[in-house]
């Protein structure tokens, strides 16, 4: 929405078991009084700190929580929507 030219490209990836693959909406980085640099680095973080060990429910909650609390901390209630969705490549188990 209001946005103009392409709202898409197309490209493809190698995707190997163990990689995940995290897409989300702006409200789990974005504060209207803060950075979202800032935001989007603490997220890399949190993400890139082995959450592959979590189960996909443990990570996102993991990844929320950390979003809420960074707003809350601050005195900033978090007043966007907030969607995510991890995919993970299981490994597969030879037959």
């Amino acid at each position: 929405l209001g946005v103009d030219g392409p709202l898409h490209s197309e490209g493809l990836a190698q995707f190997e078991p163990g990689d995940q693959l995290l897409l989300y909406t702006d409200g789990l980085i974005e504060r209207r009084d803060q950075s979202i640099d800032r935001h989007i680095e603490r997220l890399a973080e949190l993400f890139a700190a082995d959450t592959s060990a979590l189960s996909v429910g443990g990570a996102l909650d993991l990844l929320v929580a950390a979003a809420r609390s960074s707003s809350h901390a601050r005195g900033a209630p978090i007043d966007d929507d907030l969607a995510a969705v991890l995919i993970r490549h299981l490994h597969q188990t030879p037959s």
